[in-house]
């Protein structure tokens, strides 16, 4: 599939840093959103976080997720709802690291797992 070009330029141009994609059901999002919170407060300042959210969303969900990113001042963070045809594929291309779902493990545990996860990832793309 092509790749959405709007978004293949916006995180070329605008999204700095490691990402890492997210791509959950709605109800999945806030506790990914605090591990992002930790990652990024604890581990990995430079890490963003793009979280793909799957399936019906109501716009009351919509706006109670939008409020939680900001209350953590997470701008870092970018929700996605209903991702256009390619958009999808230019996140996955833009990522070190995709998550399809939560891992059993505390919210401390997967923020620590995954700026190692980061870090590897970096190691590699950087020898080649």
């Amino acid at each position: 599939m092509e790749r959405h070009e709007p978004t293949v330029a916006h995180l070329r141009e605008r999204v700095p840093g490691p990402v890492v994609l997210w791509v959950l059901d709605p109800d999945e999002v806030p506790t990914a959103l605090a591990v992002h919170h930790l990652l990024n407060t604890f581990h990995r300042h430079d890490a963003r976080g793009v979280f793909v959210v799957h399936g019906p969303t109501s716009w009351a969900t919509r706006r109670a997720l939008q409020r939680y990113v900001e209350e953590l001042a997470l701008t870092t963070a970018w929700l996605v709802f209903d991702p256009v045809p390619g958009q999808l594929e230019a996140f996955v291309d833009r990522a070190l690291v995709v998550l399809r779902s939560l891992p059993a493990a505390t919210g401390a545990e997967v923020a620590g797992a995954l700026a190692d996860l980061v870090a590897e990832r970096e190691a590699v793309c950087a020898s080649g």
